[in-house]
This record gives C-alpha cells, sequence and structure tokens, in this order.
C-alpha cells in the first residue's frame, strides 16, 4: 500500500494529491478535450437554431428556439439519443444545401422554410426511409420536438397540463370479482 506522504509519491500529501487531481479534472472539464460534440457544436448550433424556428415558430406561444431546443437537439445527437449521432446534423445539412441548390443558411427565410417543408415531405412519406439523410432528418426533428415540448413553455404554456385527466371519482363502488387497483409500481416488487 502507498501512503499519501510516501516517497513514492513525492513527499505529496493526501490533500494536495487530491488537490491536484481535481484541479486536473476541473481543467479538463474546463477545456472541453475529448468532447465529440465541441467541432460540431462551433458548426450547427446556428443552422439547428435555424431549423428549430422553422420546426416551431413562434406564435402566440414561444417557438422551439425561444426555448434552446436547437442546443439541447446538438447535446442529445452528439449523445446518440433519437437513434442520431453528431453527424446526423452535417447530413441535414447537406440534403438541404443538395436539394435547395444553393446552401440553407445563406437562402432567404421564405426559402427556407420551402427547402424544410420540402424535406419533411418527402422523409415522412416513406414509413421505413433507407437514406441517411432521411434518418437523419427523423432524429433532428424528434430531437427539437422532445426538447420543446419538455421545456417549461412548451410544457405548460403550448400544452394544457391536467393533474388527473378527464374526471376523478373518488369513491367507486366495486362490482364482485373486481379488485382494487394500486398505482404504487413498489408494491408489485414483492
Amino acid at each position: 500500500m502507498i501512503r499519501a506522504s510516501s516517497p513514492e509519491l513525492g513527499g505529496l500529501s493526501r490533500r494536495r494529491l487530491l488537490g491536484a487531481v481535481g484541479g486536473g479534472a476541473v481543467a479538463l472539464a474546463l477545456s472541453g478535450c475529448g468532447s465529440e460534440g465541441d467541432g460540431v457544436r462551433k458548426a450547427s448550433v446556428g443552422f439547428l437554431d435555424r431549423l428549430a424556428d422553422l420546426t416551431i415558430p413562434a406564435t402566440d406561444t414561444p417557438g422551439a428556439n425561444a426555448v434552446g431546443a436547437g442546443g439541447f437537439a446538438e447535446r442529445a445527437l452528439v449523445s446518440g439519443l433519437f437513434g442520431g449521432s453528431a453527424a446526423s446534423v452535417g447530413m441535414v445539412e447537406a440534403a438541404l444545401d443538395k436539394a435547395g441548390g444553393v446552401g440553407f443558411m445563406r437562402a432567404p427565410a421564405e426559402r427556407q422554410a420551402l427547402m424544410l417543408a420540402d424535406l419533411d415531405r418527402r422523409v415522412f412519406a416513406d414509413p421505413r426511409p433507407q437514406d441517411a439523410a432521411a434518418k437523419a432528418w427523423r432524429s433532428v426533428k424528434q430531437a427539437i420536438i422532445y426538447s420543446y415540448y419538455t421545456s417549461e413553455p412548451g410544457a405548460s404554456v403550448e400544452l394544457r397540463y391536467e393533474l388527473v385527466p378527464g374526471r376523478y371519482d373518488p369513491d367507486i363502488p366495486l362490482k364482485d370479482g373486481e379488485r382494487y387497483l394500486s398505482n404504487n409500481w413498489m408494491a408489485n416488487l414483492g
């Protein structure tokens, strides 16, 4: 066993050793070393923000861009959620650039909306698309929608929250052979 103050550690005390390790971990975290999302983030968050804005625009309620759906979608896709990856964003952008004949981000807002609507129609016309860009758009759109509807404005302003949907009847007589229902999932663990 090596003691914290042993010669193998250069005479460091346990406190100094833990401080050095902790300081290194903080420096690594702040620098973002090894994070796949850093390169993607710089290149794609503006693009994802625009897609979020076109997917769920602001009306009398905040739109997806206002709740930061683009940033969440980027992090979710880099993490592999919704069947996507860091490459999903690039595939969608390339598909939009190719279909529009002009760079999506350089196109006027009306043209961007038409380009995205056309891609959306093509992708969702086929229930099982084989094209990688189509699968990528499904993942990106799912991440944007999930982000929006799990945000506070999406969940509480856009949607109506009802604690107990339907009607609550606290005392319903049971018929012969019926049992009371349990909503305690722990009760079934035995």
